[in-house]
């Protein structure tokens, strides 16, 4: 997702340079004390010469992003209004894919609070979004057919949404405000691949799920599901669970890369999907 840009031909001396008397322009056409050349064409320029350059473009171009599940709802129609010429490739999966092999721009994907490979990695530039958290919901429709679920271990009695990833499909762990842990094992006849299309079948009434809090909000304030077990926390891996922006670490990163992934943590900042 290279930024393409072009300036000006300057031999003309007839002809008044675009950057002729700014602040910028003067910072243009000084020497680079990396490179010891002007900072202007011919090409190739040093990396802080073409970052500088760079600023005189329009941001435009295509960024792929790779995601495991939809970013939040707002996020995406706000970038693209915010930056009309620049487009994106979403990429969404469930899988955990190398980014780099992949020629991904930016990911974003789930990870443990404090994982050394995402804080410390040499190849990953690594931002944490948001701390996420679990409830076991279900939907009014479901409570009122099959009765409610006072305690975690109902649970063992009922038809599960599942997904296919390991403790989801198996156990869930609860952990109540004495600290104490209980694991329960859960079954299903239904297991499916992405988050989404087990929220959908939540809201129908087909069954209690194991969902992350900023995916199923707009479901909990609307009713369509209800938080079974408020007075637990509950994972199926463990409580220190956070989601995470990733993108290659590189000498030179793209502005296309540097605006999503600084309009997307501004816009959690400020707006957080709870």
């Amino acid at each position: 997702m290279e930024t393409s840009w072009i300036l000006p031909d300057v031999e003309d001396e007839d002809a008044k340079p675009f950057w002729a008397g700014t602040a910028r322009g003067e910072l243009l056409v000084q020497k680079c004390s990396d490179c010891g050349r002007m900072r202007i064409p011919p090409r190739p320029m040093c990396p802080q010469c073409r970052s500088l350059a760079n600023e005189w473009v329009p941001l435009s171009g295509k960024g792929r992003v790779w995601s495991f599940v939809v970013p939040h709802p707002p996020l995406l129609p706000a970038f693209t209004a915010a930056f009309p010429d620049v487009g994106i490739d979403l990429l969404l999966s469930d899988a955990v894919i190398d980014i780099v092999a992949e020629r991904i721009d930016v990911a974003i994907r789930l990870g443990r609070r404090s994982d050394s490979t995402l804080i410390s990695s040499s190849t990953l530039v690594s931002s944490q979004l948001l701390p996420v958290a679990y409830h076991v919901c279900a939907s009014p429709h479901y409570l009122s057919r099959h009765g409610p679920l006072q305690r975690p271990d109902d649970l063992t009695q009922r038809e599960c949404l599942l997904l296919p990833y390991a403790g989801f499909r198996s156990r869930w762990i609860f952990r109540n405000k004495q600290g104490e842990l209980t694991e329960i094992p859960v079954k299903g006849r239904v297991v499916i691949s992405t988050a989404a299309a087990v929220l959908q079948c939540a809201v129908a009434g087909m069954g209690p799920t194991l969902l992350p809090r900023w995916l199923i909000e707009g479901e909990l304030r609307s009713s369509a599901l209800v938080d079974v077990f408020p007075d637990y926390d509950v994972t199926a891996t463990d409580f220190d669970t956070a989601i995470w922006l990733l993108y290659p670490s590189r000498t030179y990163v793209p502005r296309k890369v540097r605006a999503f992934a600084d309009f997307v943590k501004q816009e959690i900042r400020e707006r957080p999907p709870w």
